[in-house]
Parts: structure tokens; C-alpha cells; sequence
């Protein structure tokens, strides 16, 4: 088990003890902390918002470059994956400097759009997977219709 359930005598003890009496009440402090509830529930709005985004804007994304007939049409996929090879310390130099000037420095949506940037090349990858089954006859025919 943890050390959390572990007094703080036998977490601390030279030689470990893996039989002990797990102690509930570190837990009970924690989830009875206002300051724990908001913070979580902060994380969970800026992951949602964050997911939510990146669906927002990969999936026309993906839906465009299916239908699109340009010429670099068939260079943008193969370049998605590239992304996830560069490091994410790179782009946390400019965001600092972009969200300290607009301010969205220390805000949940500030972090929304931190969580939105990594996922969103991941989701325009696979949902031009999936819309690429839509054949283009059948939304150049909703187009004709007035959709």
C-alpha cells in the first residue's frame, strides 16, 4: 500500500514496514478541503474545456481537409504526426509570454487552451480518418440543397 496510509512514524522509518495499519484520516483532511474542491474542480473545467476545444476546431478541420480539393491537401496529414515529435517545453516559452500579455496568465481558460493544443492535432489526424468514408458526391449534393 501507499505511504499515504502510513503514519507518519512507519512512512519515515529506515526500514520500511509493509504490514502496518492504514490510516484513513490523511484522506479525510484532503476531501474535506474547500481549497481542494475548487482546484479540482478548476482542473476538471480546463481539461472538459480543453477537450471540448480541440473537438470544436479539429473536427470542421479534419472535415475540410476531406472535402477541400487544394493542392498541399495531401502534405498536411502527413506532417500531423511530426508534431507530437517535438517536445512540449517548446511551446511553453511563447504561451508564458502570450497569455502574461492578453491576460490569460493563471486563468482556467488560459489553461484550456494549454490542454486544447496538444490533443487538437491528434483529433484532426483521426477524424480525417473517419469523415474521409463521406464521399464527396454526398456533401457536394447537400451543398446543391441549400445545406
Amino acid at each position: 500500500m501507499g505511504i499515504s496510509l502510513k503514519a507518519q512514524a512507519d512512512a519515515f522509518a529506515v526500514t520500511p514496514k509493509f504490514i502496518f495499519v492504514p490510516i484513513w484520516n490523511h484522506y479525510a483532511k484532503v476531501w474535506g478541503n474547500a481549497a481542494f474542491f475548487k482546484g479540482l474542480l478548476n482542473s476538471v473545467l480546463a481539461a472538459l474545456l480543453g477537450r471540448f476545444m480541440a473537438f470544436a476546431i479539429g473536427i470542421p478541420a479534419a472535415f475540410a481537409l476531406n472535402q477541400s480539393r487544394v493542392p498541399a491537401r495531401s502534405a498536411i496529414p502527413g506532417r500531423l504526426p511530426v508534431s507530437y515529435m517535438l517536445p512540449e517545453f517548446l511551446f511553453v516559452i511563447p504561451m508564458y509570454g502570450l497569455f502574461q500579455a492578453t491576460g490569460l496568465f493563471d486563468s482556467v481558460f488560459g489553461l484550456a487552451l494549454v490542454h486544447q493544443t496538444f490533443p487538437r492535432p491528434f483529433t484532426l489526424w483521426m477524424m480525417r480518418a473517419i469523415l474521409a468514408e463521406v464521399p464527396f458526391a454526398l456533401c457536394e449534393a447537400a451543398r446543391l440543397e441549400g445545406a
